[in-house]
């Protein structure tokens, strides 16, 4: 009888045992699921980010591109109002040299209506 009371108890410490076991196993299963789950997460974010990333570089080399022809437009204007500036410049001294002395004068206010 004791001899069979001892097996009872070594069953029972085992399947105590393999309660535990279980339990240990589980908590590690959920545990590798979370992990999994906030690394699927990750890469999602990663992959979000690289397509932004190359969104933004496609606009870069497509901005980029446009430079040299947008500096060429700029020296081109610039040229451009330079040659109006010296123009506007000789056309005024031109008017001053034709225009008699009194026109010099700065013009008056006109005069103020009538009530």
């Amino acid at each position: 009888e004791e001899e069979q009371e001892d097996g009872e108890k070594k069953v029972q410490g085992g399947s105590s045992e393999e309660a535990q076991l279980r339990r240990h196993l589980s908590q590690q299963l959920r545990n590798t699921a979370q992990r999994l789950q906030e690394e699927q997460q990750a890469h999602a974010r990663s992959r979000e980010a690289m397509q932004t990333l190359r969104r933004q570089l496609t606009e870069a080399h497509r901005v980029s591109t446009r430079v040299p022809a947008l500096e060429t437009t700029l020296q081109s204007r610039a040229v451009q109002h330079a040659t109006l500036t010296d123009k506007v410049a000789q056309l005024t001294l031109e008017l001053q040299r034709r225009l008699p002395a009194h026109a010099h004068t700065p013009p008056q206010p006109p005069p103020p209506p009538p009530p």
